[in-house]
């Protein structure tokens, strides 16, 4: 069952996790995540200060965040919450694993837990204004090939739900928060809505 936490209902029991040989980390007040219990791989992360909604994001993969601390990306993406008027943000990501090293992803099976990790993200995008911000998965062909399903899935899991980004690349993926030079999001900058599907296509 979910836990209420501030007149509010927290996401991260109601997809009944240990039917599956998954766990959530205890929600607080004002932070929370969603591990499998061997911490290798996270579904969701939470931070609130206010009583208003929560901005949505997903992103590429989870690095070091977790309920205690938040990493360079997730500062930045809690300064544009915090800049939009909102009370919060939730955190999904295209692949849970939590890694320092985009390339560690290609030594990790992903389908055990892909049908977990596309349900968390469509209960967010059916719950709040979702940011897709998980920068270009087109240039490098290794991650193309790695995402390709992913991003399939996902797709299929948000079944005509609006999305959104900040900004988009030259080929048309949704910037990375912490895009830097030319690419740099300004802060300033307000969500617009985002078609995940003709990204597909290119895939």
């Amino acid at each position: 069952m979910a836990d209420a936490v501030d007149g509010m209902t927290a996401t991260f029991e109601f997809l009944e996790p240990t039917a599956t040989g998954l766990s959530c980390c205890p929600v607080r007040t004002l932070a929370g995540a969603c591990f499998r219990p061997d911490r290798l791989e996270r579904f969701a992360l939470r931070r609130r200060w206010s009583d208003a909604p929560s901005l949505g994001f997903l992103l590429m993969n989870p690095s070091i965040a977790d309920e205690d601390r938040l990493d360079q990306t997730l500062k930045r993406c809690a300064s544009w919450a915090t800049n939009l008027g909102y009370g919060g943000m939730e955190i999904v990501n295209v692949f849970p694993l939590v890694s320092t090293d985009p390339r560690g992803l290609g030594a990790h099976d992903h389908d055990e837990t892909a049908a977990r990790n596309a349900a968390h993200i469509r209960d967010l995008a059916r719950r709040t204004t979702l940011i897709l911000g998980f920068g270009d998965l087109l240039t490098a062909a290794w991650l193309r090939r790695l995402a390709t399903p992913r991003l399939q899935e996902i797709v299929g899991a948000l079944d005509g739900l609006e999305v959104y980004a900040l900004a988009v690349t030259k080929n048309g993926s949704p910037r990375h928060p912490l895009a830097r030079g030319r690419q740099h999001i300004a802060s300033s900058a307000t969500p617009i809505p985002y078609l995940l599907a003709p990204l597909i296509a290119r895939l």
